[in-house]
């Protein structure tokens, strides 16, 4: 490579005396620079590396490479956290509203009061065939409810149980960046970051395996 880099002069017999190894495998990532001797059509031309580093350079990115002769080679990429893009559905409690992973979301249905019974310590529902425990969103985050009529039901799968999540209202579907919760605010069950909306206000990404493990405790606790 050093050899190549000579050759198209990209760099003095000089310089390259001083070079680190480092600062060799710069060379892959320059425009035009190949070690290829003869390229064709489709490969050895010179482009391609350099393109991957200069879009990830757009989002704050960075890539890099080490090589061990007879072992291989490593090309590392680093993209920032937040450019976690999320398809959530939007949800209303009160006047809040929550994001919900879509991937985890089964069905929706509207809420029928008559529908849910309490087994022992545990609300059910049933959903078609089957009785699903019933987890109101406003008793998991102590916030105040709106009447139960309109309110509609999100049914999660997180691993292999699922769950009913009674919420006022469905508010739609998009696309989001999830910006994960700092260090400090790890503890917080059920909740997987934070997304802003286009008026700059803050939104709760939720996370329905952390809020089907807290479920009880909180249940409990909202009694």
């Amino acid at each position: 490579m050093l050899r190549k880099a000579v050759d198209k002069s990209f760099v003095s017999t000089e310089q390259a005396a001083r070079l680190t190894t480092k600062e060799i495998y710069e060379f892959i990532f320059l425009p035009g620079f190949s070690t290829v001797e003869n390229p064709t059509e489709l490969s050895g031309r010179g482009v391609g590396m350099d393109v991957v580093r200069s879009n990830l350079k757009k989002i704050n990115g960075s890539i890099e490479l080490d090589s061990r002769p007879s072992k291989g080679t490593t090309v590392s990429l680093r993209v920032p956290l937040t450019l976690a893009i999320l398809p959530v559905l939007l949800v209303r409690v009160a006047h809040e509203i929550y994001a919900l992973p879509l991937r985890c979301i089964e069905q929706t249905a509207c809420f029928i009061p008559g529908d849910a019974h309490r087994v022992e310590d545990q609300e059910v529902i049933w959903m078609g065939t089957e009785p699903l425990p019933l987890l109101r969103l406003h008793d998991l985050f102590s916030v105040l409810s709106l009447p139960a009529e309109g309110q509609k039901l999100v049914v999660l799968g997180a691993a292999e149980k699922r769950v009913a999540l009674l919420v006022d209202g469905l508010v739609g579907q998009e696309s989001t960046v999830v910006t994960p919760l700092t260090p400090y605010l790890s503890h917080c069950a059920g909740i997987a970051g934070t997304t802003v909306d286009g008026d700059g206000r803050v939104r709760l990404v939720l996370d329905p395996a952390g809020l089907v493990a807290a479920a009880p405790s909180r249940q409990a606790a909202a009694r």
